[in-house]
């Protein structure tokens, strides 16, 4: 009984000894410029726990899309640093949409060591659409009888009506 204990535990200790190793091993996100919402023209920074980017060719804007975004997000990234990336999106994020980013393989091209890449995705948006002042006032027409209404709304995009 107490040989079978003692080879069970071994067994549990192997098994999270793997499977913390090859996380060890993962290019992940540390940590990002931005939570749940962003802004239209918000330029996004994402720093990772590896140094995966050679240094020679920092600080130069790159059409490789090294994190897809769904929907569809054309723009450049560029390398701030061997560990940080920043996404400049060249038509803004559309008003009130949902995000969702997704690392690639990419991330790892131009890097000395192949690590495998998170299969993690980042979820965000930009802000539904808001009212953000209201003003109503009216007045009485040339008749007494009449009323005329008038509401101003200001939004927190623009609107078209």
């Amino acid at each position: 009984m107490k040989r079978s204990t003692w080879l069970i535990m071994l067994l549990i200790g192997i098994i999270m000894q793997c499977a913390c190793t090859d996380r060890n091993k993962e290019v992940r996100l540390t940590d990002r410029n931005f939570e749940h919402e962003v802004e239209q023209q918000q330029n996004l920074v994402f720093a990772f726990n590896k140094d995966i980017f050679q240094d020679t060719l920092l600080h130069r804007w790159d059409s490789i899309a090294y994190i897809e975004f769904t929907p569809k997000v054309r723009g450049l990234f560029k390398w701030n640093s061997s560990s940080e990336l920043m996404f400049s999106p060249s038509e803004g994020f559309s008003p009130g949409t949902s995000y969702t980013a997704k690392l690639t393989k990419r991330l790892v091209s131009k890097s000395k060591k192949k690590h495998p890449v998170s299969s993690e995705s980042i979820e965000f948006r930009t802000a539904p659409l808001r009212v953000l002042t209201s003003y109503l006032s009216w007045t009485r027409g040339k008749s007494m009888a009449n009323v005329v209404v008038q509401l101003d709304v200001d939004f927190n995009y623009d609107v078209k009506i």
